[in-house]
């Protein structure tokens, strides 16, 4: 999880320390380049129209700019001036656990889910690789099966096993995030 806060002037050298303690993913910026490496921002009010990517984002401002954030949906919190380092980390905690976000990477048949490893068959990476290829939405286990045995196997249930596998190789904490659907085929929840 990787957090960009955009440093204003009113922002205090004690808040940034306390903030650098808690969160070691945390990048203190001043200007807003590569914001689509992040998964959380936390920018002044008047910054707000600059961003065109949906990122979950905390925006400080005066009490007299809070009309700027009201009509905003992309702002999934704010906090007024002054404020403590206290309550700005409840409320980053509060976004992050609302939206949960999964890093993956893959390196051969290695799957990483936010640096954790999980070695897969070379068929079982290719699916999930078809699944994050289409992050959050379904594919059809007609198209799985088809670009996984160059033909699709009516009432073959190998891709279940496919799936039942990997959801086993995850565990607990990351089988959740393939998603099955019987009319619309399988897809991997990204947060």
């Amino acid at each position: 999880m990787k957090i960009l806060f955009l440093r204003d002037e009113i922002i205090s050298d004690s808040i940034v320390e306390n903030l650098e303690i808690v969160y070691e993913n945390l990048d203190f910026v001043f200007s807003l380049e590569n914001i689509e490496n992040y998964n959380l921002l936390i920018i002044p009010v008047r910054f707000l129209h600059k961003i065109d990517i949906n990122i979950p984002i905390i925006c400080y401002c005066k009490p007299n700019e809070l009309i700027d954030i009201k009509n905003c949906k992309r702002v999934a919190d704010y906090i007024v001036e002054p404020f403590s380092s206290e309550e700005l980390i409840m409320r980053i905690d509060n976004v992050l656990r609302k939206n949960i976000y999964y890093n993956f990477s893959t390196v051969g048949n290695k799957l990483f889910i936010n640096d954790k490893e999980f070695l897969l068959t070379s068929k079982e990476m290719r699916i999930v690789s078809i699944l994050l290829d289409n992050k959050n939405i379904f594919v059809s286990r007609e198209d799985l099966s088809f670009i996984i045995n160059g033909k699709i196997l009516n009432n073959s249930r190998s891709l279940d096993m496919h799936i039942s596998n990997i959801r086993k190789k995850l565990g607990k904490e990351y089988c959740d995030i393939l998603l099955s659907s019987y009319s619309e085929g399988y897809s991997i929840n990204t947060g």
